[in-house]
């Protein structure tokens, strides 16, 4: 199945700042104006971005939402990226207030501490910032949760093509891994890519840690209890 779309990374209509990111509204308007193309952003779900979008016409999407305990396991393998260790980079991370200034000088059990102190909070906010959104009868949003895409990819992706009014018939053919020496592929920064990756990848007692400062509302509602 070929729909002639290529993701773009050089076209952003967002700024960077990870959860702080913020809509351009001339950008966004160039998309419209523009050819079809296939985005990828962690846009912030704030009032301004939201009432951005609707007021340009933009209410329309898709949105992707992983369980924050896995998302801060993630994270950490993403800082050690040679692509993302920039100065730039961390201090965006750092001003986004997902790690601090000593976060390279730890160890990685240490680096996993501070996640779960800063970036976990921040990440779990986020994402719940975004429910009031979905319910917003404004806004058509696909939602897709992660776990659904780990566990049936073709699945996910037929509905998704359905949604945007795209052909869904066909054979879905999925990109090839081509990992690095860190174990990750750059084209699409896949690594495990499993739900629950937390659960192996921190001591208990960093799991304990989590689960105590988890939103019970928001984690019944997304089905990661």
């Amino acid at each position: 199945m070929n729909l002639g779309l290529n993701p773009t990374f050089e076209f952003r209509i967002g700024t960077r700042g990870l959860t702080e990111s913020q809509l351009q509204g001339k950008r966004v308007e160039e998309l419209l104006a523009g050819p079809p193309k296939v985005l990828q952003e962690h846009i912030a779900p704030t009032n301004y971005n939201m009432t951005l979008l609707k007021s340009l016409g933009l209410n329309r999407f898709v949105l992707t939402l992983r369980d924050p305990r896995d998302v801060i396991c993630s994270l950490r393998h993403h800082l050690h990226r040679d692509g993302a260790k920039k100065v730039w980079h961390i201090a965006m991370a750092v001003a986004s207030g997902l790690i601090d200034n000593t976060f390279y000088e730890h160890t990685r059990q240490g680096q996993m501490d501070i996640l779960i102190d800063m970036a976990f909070p921040k990440l779990q906010s986020w994402t719940e910032a975004w429910l009031p959104w979905l319910d917003d009868p404004a806004l058509i949003i696909h939602l897709i949760r992660y776990d659904d895409f780990a566990r049936d990819n073709e699945a996910v992706i037929r509905e998704t093509l359905q949604f945007l009014g795209a052909p869904s018939e066909g054979d879905i053919e999925l990109p090839a891994i081509d990992r690095n020496a860190e174990g990750i592929d750059l084209s699409t920064h896949y690594r495990r890519g499993i739900s629950g990756a937390y659960m192996d990848e921190l001591s208990p007692e960093q799991v304990r840690r989590l689960e105590k400062q988890v939103d019970q509302g928001l984690y019944r509602r997304m089905g990661w209890i």
